[in-house]
Formats: structure tokens, C-alpha cells, sequence
């Protein structure tokens, strides 16, 4: 098996007799393999494909009696689950303990979540969409494939651009852990990364998220909406020493 997005290297050679080699893939859902490329002699490497589900590649050389064989190479990619989005059913003071104290919050509510979809990825890593504004969002939370809410609906597809840009997400964030949706308790109420749009809060991100101190202030966005105000100061969303949804 070998992972999702790895670049792949080869050891071959062609066969004595067998000549123009290419690889094909052939997804689970498919029953029959797909031109995928043509491998130039010497190419010792190739990228895996975008494929928003698992697959096998299989080498296929043409023989000495022009027939086609397919012997010599054959592996399967697993691609990633999708990436999951859920609103935390607890509020929490802006003293979320850092970065890394809410990942850990995030991490502790899938462990107890009773929706279907989060509580079967419970153990996998969760983190908080909150950013450091000396790191990009996809180097803290890089995207590999799709994302969905914790009701399973698609909030930005494979292959489209990152879910951080802003841009409207296809379904709400608006629901916990448990899938229950927050309704019109999500307008101005959960904590967000961004002052303004594709802006990381530096001087507003409640002290480094260190803070529930009435002097530091942190912004809240509608986790109700489909514009960017799911990500970043909404109507006025901007709060000290108060508790809020992560």
C-alpha cells in the first residue's frame, strides 16, 4: 500500500521484446483500468493523481507477439478519508491554552461526539481552525481532500481551492460534535482565525489565545452562514473575557 499524494518512485526496465510501457489505474468503484500515462524510457518516477478514492496502478507493456501484458507492476494508493468540520458543543473563554490547548479541546470533544461520522474518526488528529499568523493555515492544517460538516455534507470538494480562502463554502459548518445544529446560537459565536477576511488576527486573537482577560479581545463568526463570516469577524464579532463555541 502506499499513501495518497506520494510521489512514487520506480525501478524497471522493460522487458527484452516488450516495448511502449504505461501505467493505468483502476479505481475500487471501476471493473476495468484507465489510461493514466505513457512511461518515457529511463522515467524513474511519477506523481500519484488527485483520486478522491482508492486505486491500483498496474504496469501494461505491449509483448514480442503485440499482445498486452501486465505482469511486471501493480500496487494501490489509499486516499485519505475526508476531513471532517464540526462546531465544539462546549463555549470556552479565550484562554484556550494556545494552539495547542485547542487542538486538545477539539481532540477531547470528538472523543465523547455522538454523531455518527465524528465519533468513527474520533481517533484521528483534530485541531482547531485557529492560526498563527507567522504560519500559513495550510501548513497548520494542510488539505489533502474533501471537507464536510459533521453531518457528512460536502463543504468544499476535492480538487477545488483551499477551504481557508474565503470563498463560500456548499454547506454549513453550523453543527457539533453531536450533529446537533446550533441554529442562530452559532451568529457571532464562535471563535475564528481571521479579523477580517484572509486576515490572521495578530493583535486580536485573545493574547495569543492565552488570555480570557477583559483587555484582550478575540473575533467570533457565524458558523450559520455560507460566506467567508464563518472564518472571520462577523457583524461586529469582536469580544473580551467572554465564552464562546471553537
Amino acid at each position: 500500500m502506499i499513501d495518497y499524494g506520494s510521489s512514487i518512485p520506480l525501478s524497471w526496465s522493460i522487458p527484452s521484446g516488450y516495448r511502449s510501457c504505461e501505467l493505468r489505474t483502476k479505481k475500487m468503484s471501476e471493473e476495468e483500468f484507465q489510461f493514466f500515462l505513457t512511461l518515457a524510457t529511463g522515467q524513474t518516477g511519477f506523481l500519484i493523481p488527485n483520486i478522491q478514492e482508492s486505486f491500483t496502478v498496474g504496469l501494461f507493456c505491449v509483448g514480442p507477439n503485440g499482445k498486452i501484458a501486465s505482469e511486471f507492476l501493480s500496487f494501490t494508493v489509499i486516499a485519505p478519508p475526508n476531513h471532517i468540520v464540526f462546531q465544539t458543543s462546549l463555549k470556552y473563554s479565550g484562554d484556550l491554552g494556545g494552539l495547542a490547548g485547542a487542538d486538545q479541546k477539539c481532540q477531547e470533544r470528538a472523543l465523547q461526539a455522538n454523531a455518527p461520522l465524528v465519533r468513527s474518526a474520533a481517533t484521528r488528529v483534530w485541531r482547531a481552525i485557529l492560526f498563527d499568523p507567522n504560519e500559513s493555515p495550510l501548513t497548520r492544517l494542510p488539505i489533502q481532500n474533501a471537507v464536510t460538516n459533521a453531518r457528512g455534507e460536502i463543504m468544499r470538494e476535492l480538487g477545488s481551492s483551499n477551504i481557508f480562502d474565503g470563498e463560500p463554502i456548499l454547506s454549513l459548518a453550523n453543527y457539533d460534535e453531536n450533529g446537533s445544529d446550533l441554529g442562530e446560537a452559532g451568529k457571532d459565536d464562535v471563535w475564528v482565525p481571521y479579523r477580517q477576511r484572509l486576515s490572521v488576527a495578530t493583535d486580536d486573537n485573545c493574547g495569543g489565545w492565552m488570555s480570557s482577560s477583559n483587555t484582550d479581545e478575540g473575533y467570533t463568526g457565524e458558523s450559520q452562514v455560507l460566506n467567508s463570516y464563518w472564518l472571520h469577524g462577523g457583524w461586529g464579532g469582536r469580544w473580551r473575557g467572554r465564552y464562546h463555541f471553537l
